[in-house]
């Protein structure tokens, strides 16, 4: 036979709970004793008995109080009131997400379900709750508080209009993946971060996608954070690179890229923001579509683009000078500077195309680059 305790222990009702009170209604119906009688044997007054009968807050003295003159389990009677109060609070609560519905339509909604944020057949304002989790807010007026902070610090690498609310859910898809990371990470360290980064023109020669995994764990010992958070719709967003709470630098792209020296161009460009840049500031590169193959080009005034720009080209030429590369004639010469230098032949394909205007010429070794393989990031 069970213990009160091990009853208590099973005691998590799916329906809708009675109040304590009703409960203590109930069996004074069923003894046929009045709420004067039982107000008089626990020592209080009618009135509060009434209260706590209609739904006031039931203490811990007032269910031993009733255990003993009534003989109903004071555990029993606290275990109700908690789950009451639980059911209660979750019923309010419900009406004032309904409140928040509007906001909901910022986001997409098969963007939602695709990336599991929201399920199928949640209705609009579980979706509001799962979304306000997701953001690790408690209300739309705290989501944009903390939204528009972000987006205030952003340094954007060109000047054309996003969607702001598509570019917080990939941002927070990225940082909710990379947090999971962060605190088994070791501390930042630039020194290690920079020999890192000297790496990164050998890597460029292999599989694109195992190369950013190799790149990741790499980085990683250096205490960045590298992910890889396919694209959002409407946000047009190649990269970004920002501080996580737990003091580590995070770099995040998407899978935008045509090709895979404009992939690396990117990491390259968002390492040169985490060694050179202020931490609390959030670089975000947007690239417009008639620039999908142009990432390179700084046509920003941000002295912190142009200086990242400038970084990327420099590492991933590995050593050349803008004048070997621009006079190369033939694709057989490319091939040979890139192998003597070690850096793979699209990356050379890619900067040469940048300083010539002349995308057509190595065109055809320019790597694509598909990541696709690295699934999609659930919430």
């Amino acid at each position: 036979m069970k213990t009160d305790g091990e009853v208590l222990e099973d005691f998590a009702p799916e329906w809708d709970p009675p109040s304590p009170g009703a409960l203590i209604q109930t069996e004074l119906d069923a003894t046929g004793r009045t709420q004067a009688d039982l107000a008089d044997r626990m020592s209080i007054s009618k009135k509060h008995l009434n209260q706590v009968i209609k739904g006031a807050s039931l203490t811990p003295e007032f269910a031993l109080a009733v255990e003993r003159a009534l003989g109903l389990n004071s555990r029993l009677l606290l275990k109700l009131e908690a789950e009451w109060r639980a059911f209660r609070l979750a019923e309010d609560a419900r009406t004032d997400l309904a409140q928040h519905v509007g906001w909901l339509r910022n986001f997409r909604a098969e963007e939602l379900i695709r990336r599991r944020i929201v399920a199928p057949g949640d209705d609009p304002p579980t979706r509001v709750e799962k979304l306000l989790r997701f953001f690790g807010v408690s209300d739309p007026a705290a989501y944009e508080r903390i939204s528009l902070k972000l987006q205030a610090s952003f340094k954007r690498s060109s000047a054309y209009t996003i969607d702001e609310h598509a570019t917080a859910l990939w941002i927070q898809l990225a940082v909710r993946q990379a947090n999971s990371i962060a605190m088994s990470a070791p501390e930042h360290d630039p020194v290690r971060l920079r020999r890192v980064a000297k790496q990164l023109p050998a890597l460029t020669s292999q599989d694109p996608a195992q190369a950013f995994i190799e790149l990741q764990a790499d980085l990683l010992t250096a205490g960045v954070i590298l992910v890889y958070i396919e694209e959002v719709p409407d946000t047009r967003v190649s990269g970004v690179s920002l501080w996580l709470q737990a003091d580590r630098p995070m770099i995040a792209v998407t899978g935008r890229y045509k090709f895979a020296d404009s992939l690396w161009f990117a990491i390259a460009h968002e390492i040169a923001h985490v060694l050179h840049h202020l931490k609390r500031t959030t670089f975000l590169e947007i690239t417009a579509d008639e620039m999908e193959e142009r990432l390179h080009h700084g046509d920003s005034s941000d002295p912190h683009e142009i200086q990242a720009n400038s970084y990327a080209s420099e590492l991933l030429m590995a050593g050349l000078s803008e004048d070997e590369l621009s006079s190369v004639a033939t694709k057989e010469e490319l091939i040979e500077l890139a192998e003597s230098v070690g850096v793979g032949p699209g990356v050379l394909a890619g900067q040469y195309a940048h300083l010539t205007n002349d995308y057509a010429k190595f065109g055809k070794l320019r790597v694509k680059a598909n990541l696709s393989a690295l699934g999609v990031t659930a919430a």
